[in-house]
C-alpha cells in the first residue's frame, strides 16, 4: 500500500508546474498548501495555484491574511470567500481581501456571509476581467449614482441569493451595467423599498427568481425557473394578462420550470397563459401541481409536461 502511495506522488511529480497548479486549484487553499510537505519540489508550489478558497471554519482571520500576502500570482481564476461568523471591526479586511482579488484580476468571485452589514468593496462592481459572480447572504447592492459606479463589461453569471439593495433600482442599474450577462440566478430577495424590482437585460438567456413576481423584460430568454410561494403572493392574486405577449415567451423560451405551485386559480391562469403563447417550448417542469394543467391548449406541439413531486 505505501508503495503504491508513494509511486502515485512520483507520478505526480513528473507533471509540468502548470498542470500540478491546475491541479491544486481545485482544491480549499488550505489543502493545497499542505501538499508542500510531499517534496521539496511541492513545498512553494501552493502559492503559484491560480485560485483562493477561503472558509472560516477551517480558515482564521490570521491564516488568509498571510496566505494571502505569501500568494505569488498576478492574475488568479478563482476567488472563493465564506465567513460563517462576521463579528465587528473585520469589515475593512474582508473589504481589502475582495479588492485584492479584483486587482489580480479574477474572473470568478463566490462570496459567502451570514450577515447583511456592508463588507463589499466598490471595486467589485467596476471589474473588467469578473466573468462570474455569486453573492450570498450579503451587503448592499449600491445604488448606482453614475454609469461609472457599476460596470461589470465581461460578466455572464451573476448569483444573488439573498442580498440587500441600496435602493429600488439597484437590481436593474445592476443588470443594465453587464452588456454580456447571460446567466442570472435570483433568490429570496429582501426589499428595501416599495418599489417592484425589474429584471431587464436584452442578453439574459437563463434566469431563475425566487421572491414575488416583479417585471421580467428578457428578450432573448431561453430558459426560466419561477420558484415561488405563489399561493400567498400578492403579485400573483393581482396578475393580469397583458395586451401583447412578451417576444422572449413567443419565439425564444424553450423550457420553463415552475416550483412552489399549489393549484390556486391564479397559478392556473398562468399557466395557461404560458403554454398558449409559448410557440417554441420544449419543456415546462412543474413541481407541486394539480394534473388539469396537461388538459391546458399548447401553442407548440413539441412542448413536454413533466410532474415531479419532491419526497
Amino acid at each position: 500500500m505505501e508503495n503504491r502511495k508513494l509511486d502515485s506522488i512520483i507520478r505526480l511529480s513528473n507533471l509540468p508546474d502548470s498542470v500540478l497548479s491546475h491541479i491544486l486549484s481545485f482544491f480549499p487553499t488550505k489543502l493545497s498548501i499542505r501538499t508542500s510537505i510531499l517534496a521539496r519540489r511541492w513545498r512553494y508550489l501552493w502559492s503559484y495555484v491560480p485560485a483562493l478558497y477561503f472558509d472560516s471554519e477551517y480558515d482564521d482571520e490570521e491564516f488568509i491574511e498571510r496566505v494571502s500576502s505569501l500568494h505569488k500570482p498576478k492574475t488568479i481564476n478563482t476567488f472563493r470567500l465564506y465567513l460563517k461568523d462576521v463579528h465587528n471591526g473585520i469589515e475593512p479586511q474582508i473589504k481589502a481581501w475582495i479588492a485584492s482579488a479584483i486587482k489580480r484580476n479574477v474572473q470568478s468571485v463566490d462570496l459567502f456571509f451570514t450577515c447583511f452589514d456592508n463588507l463589499l468593496h466598490q471595486s467589485l462592481f467596476t471589474s473588467k476581467t469578473l466573468v462570474d459572480l455569486k453573492i450570498s447572504s450579503s451587503s448592499f447592492i449600491p445604488v448606482v449614482v453614475t454609469p461609472l459606479a457599476v460596470c461589470l463589461p465581461r460578466l455572464k453569471k451573476i448569483h444573488l441569493s439573498p442580498v440587500l439593495y441600496a435602493g429600488g433600482t439597484s437590481l436593474s442599474d445592476l443588470l443594465s451595467s453587464c452588456p454580456a450577462l447571460e446567466e442570472v440566478v435570483i433568490r429570496l430577495i429582501i426589499k428595501c423599498s416599495s418599489r417592484p424590482f425589474t429584471i431587464s437585460s436584452p442578453t439574459i438567456k437563463r434566469l431563475t427568481v425566487r421572491f414575488q413576481l416583479t417585471q421580467i423584460n428578457t428578450p432573448a430568454l431561453r430558459y426560466l425557473n419561477v420558484v415561488d410561494y405563489l399561493s400567498v403572493s400578492e403579485d400573483i392574486k393581482s396578475w393580469i394578462e397583458p395586451p401583447q405577449v412578451p417576444k422572449c415567451l413567443s419565439s425564444h423560451l424553450r423550457t420553463i420550470r415552475l416550483v412552489e405551485i399549489v393549484g390556486t386559480k391564479h397559478e392556473f391562469e398562468i399557466v395557461r397563459y404560458l403554454l398558449k403563447n409559448a410557440k417554441v417550448l420544449e419543456r415546462m417542469e412543474i413541481i407541486y401541481v394539480l394534473e388539469q394543467i396537461d388538459l391546458l391548449e399548447r401553442r407548440s406541439e413539441a412542448c413536454e409536461l413533466e410532474f415531479v413531486e419532491i419526497f
